[in-house]
């Protein structure tokens, strides 16, 4: 006599999601066990699973451009391969833990490989990465910055595990979007490139991040922010700034968005103040900048300084929750409550009406930046890039803006046309909306805003 036959149709849905995650068949006979008190075979399970056509089922991947872009995403910032499963499978994506491994190494990522290629991959890299020192490019990045570099040039390279897993200090948070930390950075506004940016306190996300001519005036950092809010459909709960003037539009408007959402609250239940230094995260972010990647401009600038070349001066001037920044932000543990809340869409859309005639984007107008353009052509600069250098050693683009300076220069002295001019800065009165004309009358008399240290609140 034969073992009794168990009914398993009622949990072919459990079977089957088990084996696409990867369990093997023998797993799932202790699972049923341990979970059901159900005795089954190992040959059971296989048939079952072949009646239900999953069997061959298992490596099958629908590819589709929006996944192959996520999965390229994700390994580059070393996420592993179930973390990568849980997102795209949210995404909406059919593939089971195999087929994302199979199409993965397809795609040539691999996360092991053998000597022989490690050897050849390793000798191919250092030809690589002297040309890109030589070409000036590399210059004071760390380990991760080079990855990411060389995997944006295409270059896929193994890295040692151990070495994704470091981890930082304690620091207490609650979740993505409790706070934004925003601040204006200055090391550039010397040459006229000024740069704001928003961070989010929990992960370390960039939320949003401007280059442009105006970090200090209060009618661009308030379009920044609306233009965040207007993409990403997100608000976030709380606000920490320094108390400056430039910020007062932004914490007017976010007021007044908080309010549509809880009537009666006060400004300090939704914006926060305090010096500059102690506004952590964003500190923290902006020297990594800088030691990463802006010296180098600066030392740029600075040498056409010295050599007198610039034209003239601009008058304007530890702890974390473990993990990556965009998978902390983006898709957080299903215990990690994420603190946004969407903007009150009218409201946006009028504060956004009123900030639509400037162009953020906008460095010179249109007429002086065509004249600068068709000018470098003529001089023989049409497509030059950073990395380009003559024969004698000398970067390309900086014998380009001697020449175009000198150019500007001489259309100038002879005062015939068109006439050359910047971009000028937003400037902004009273009068710009009566819901934020008068919030901000508000803030500028109320104590009300709490001043914070950042560091000691979270």
């Amino acid at each position: 006599m034969g073992h009794p036959r168990h009914d398993l149709l009622q949990y072919s849905h459990e079977i089957s999601r088990l084996y696409a995650d990867g369990r093997t068949v023998s797993q799932i006979v202790d699972h049923l066990r341990e979970e059901y008190n159900i005795q089954v075979s190992t040959r059971t399970i296989e048939r079952r699973l072949k009646e239900w056509k999953q069997l061959n089922r298992k490596y099958e991947v629908i590819e589709t451009d929006a996944m192959k872009d996520t999965l390229i995403m994700l390994f580059q910032i070393g996420v592993d391969d179930r973390e990568i499963l849980r997102v795209l499978r949210e995404q909406g994506h059919r593939i089971s833990l195999h087929g994302l491994a199979t199409y993965r190494r397809r795609l040539g990522m691999r996360r092991r490989i053998s000597r022989e290629e490690f050897e050849a991959a390793k000798e191919r890299l250092k030809i690589i990465i002297q040309e890109e020192l030589d070409s000036g490019t590399m210059k004071g990045f760390g380990i991760r910055h080079v990855y990411t570099y060389l995997w944006n040039k295409g270059y896929f390279a193994a890295r040692r595990r151990h070495d994704l897993q470091r981890t930082r200090g304690e620091y207490k948070a609650y979740g993505p979007n409790y706070v934004w930390s925003i601040d204006g950075h200055d090391k550039l506004a010397h040459w006229g490139f000024q740069i704001y940016a928003s961070i989010d306190g929990y992960s370390r996300y960039i939320t949003w991040i401007y280059v442009g001519i105006s970090n200090r005036a209060a009618f661009s950092i308030l379009r920044q922010f609306l233009d965040t809010l207007h993409s990403t459909n997100k608000q976030p709960r709380f606000i920490r700034s320094d108390k400056g003037s430039e910020t007062i539009y932004l914490a007017a408007a976010h007021y007044a968005l908080c309010r549509k959402h809880k009537e009666n609250s006060q400004i300090s239940d939704c914006y926060w103040y305090g010096t500059s230094t102690s506004n952590q995260r964003i500190e923290a972010w902006w020297s990594q900048l800088t030691k990463s990647l802006l010296f180098t401009w600066r030392d740029y600038f600075q040498t056409l300084s010295q050599h007198r070349l610039f034209i003239r001066d601009q008058r304007n001037r530890p702890d974390g929750v473990y993990g990556r920044p965009f998978m902390l932000y983006h898709f957080p543990s299903d215990d990690t409550v994420d603190y946004s809340i969407r903007p009150d869409s009218e409201l946006l859309s009028q504060f956004l009406d009123r900030t639509t005639p400037w162009d953020i984007d906008e460095y010179l107008p249109s007429e002086t930046l065509h004249w600068c353009q068709s000018t470098l052509d003529e001089l023989g600069f049409s497509n030059i890039e950073l990395k380009d250098i003559f024969p004698s050693g000398e970067h390309q683009h900086c014998e380009a803006y001697i020449q175009l300076r000198d150019c500007i220069q001489r259309h100038i002295t002879s005062g015939i046309e068109p006439n050359l001019e910047e971009t000028k800065p937003p400037t902004q009165e009273h009068g710009f909306h009566p819901d934020l004309d008068a919030i901000v009358d508000e803030i500028y008399d109320t104590t009300d805003i709490e001043e914070v240290n950042y560091s000691s609140n979270l």
